[in-house]
């Protein structure tokens, strides 16, 4: 077992619970001889889960070393650290991959992780970008859908590696895997409200300003950090003491704002006066993070309109929504 069984029931449980059916089990075998036996079965399972919450320091080193190196480049040292000797190549990581974890679904992820990696430092031209990153995001999907019935002796070692991958990805890329078909979902639903353009407080590389302008809505994009990569042009501007929007036909788009100690969330709603709001990232019932200010204000002043399920990173639950102001009245009344 990778976790000890003696982890502590509260932390456990609030680990479990995430996890697709763990929790209705749990529920059942809680309080009776069982439950140690559940957290002993389950071990594997929650091994994920702190992989999460480790990706949480994890995403500073994949920033730092993609600056100092190539992004494939970073990741291939990193993916040496966990499969294979130092000096190998990629195709040699990939054959490690496959031959340690049993299948082709990991391999596949790798494979697709390094190829958008290459494209992103090559000079190609953004079809074949946002190509190489939709066959990643296949990948991931694919993995997504088989994740939960792996073997256990291989569950942990799986979470790792997908950590390594989505640490690296998400510096040079998006926090979130959504597609051109995602956003020309939704874009037909915020033109139908007069939105024509966005603006994203968080946009970090600019991936996602780019994806939206194949769609046809412009992004104003801005971010408080230098990110290794950009897309399109991010002005570093900080959230706070920032107005956001001063027409009635820009929205506001959020994609997986900072968590805690961070509330760039809260602040970017409390900064922006417009009615409309594109949010990805988790509800509050599926955040791992403390953002409860965030989903407060959510709850409190703004109302789902729309809802898409996208492809997430396993063990991840993000969706897309697009949510309208409440009047004054609804939102004091919290209706």
């Amino acid at each position: 077992c990778a976790l000890p069984i003696c982890l502590s029931d509260q932390m456990y449980w609030h680990l479990s619970v995430r996890w697709r059916g763990a929790g209705h089990i749990l529920r059942e075998l809680r309080g009776t001889e069982m439950h140690r036996f559940g957290k002993a079965a389950f071990a594997g399972v929650l091994g994920f889960w702190t992989c999460r919450w480790a990706a949480r320091c994890d995403d500073h080193i994949a920033d730092s070393s993609s600056r100092s190196t190539g992004f494939c480049h970073s990741l291939v040292v990193r993916l040496c650290d966990r499969v294979s000797p130092a000096d190998s190549t990629e195709n040699e990581i990939a054959a490690a991959v496959r031959e340690e974890f049993g299948g082709v679904v990991v391999e596949r992820l790798v494979r697709s992780a390094l190829a958008a990696l290459q494209v992103a430092e090559s000079s190609a031209s953004s079809c074949e970008t946002v190509a190489s990153y939709e066959a990643l995001v296949r990948a991931v999907h694919d993995l997504d859908q088989t994740f939960v019935v792996l073997p256990a002796k291989v569950l942990q070692k799986t979470a790792m590696l997908v950590m390594t991958c989505r640490s690296v990805i998400c510096t040079v890329f998006g926090w979130s895997l959504v597609c051109t078909d995602d956003l020309a979902a939704a874009s037909v639903v915020l033109r139908e409200r007069g939105i024509t353009s966005l603006v994203d407080p968080a946009a970090g590389s600019g991936w996602h300003a780019l994806l939206w302008s194949r769609v046809g809505l412009t992004v104003d994009a801005r971010d408080a950090y230098e990110f290794p990569k950009r897309w399109v042009a991010v002005s570093r501007t900080p959230v706070q003491g920032s107005k956001l929007a001063n027409d009635s036909s820009t929205g506001l788009f959020l994609s997986w704002p900072p968590h805690s100690p961070e509330d760039v969330g809260h602040q970017a709603l409390e900064a922006f006066s417009g009615s409309v709001l594109v949010y990805i990232g988790e509800s509050s019932l599926d955040s791992a993070y403390e953002a409860s200010r965030f989903h407060a204000a959510l709850s409190k002043e703004w109302e789902a309109i729309w809802h898409r399920d996208i492809c997430h990173w396993p063990g991840f639950n993000d969706a897309m929504w697009i949510y309208s102001r409440r009047s004054q009245e609804g939102a004091s009344n919290g209706v």
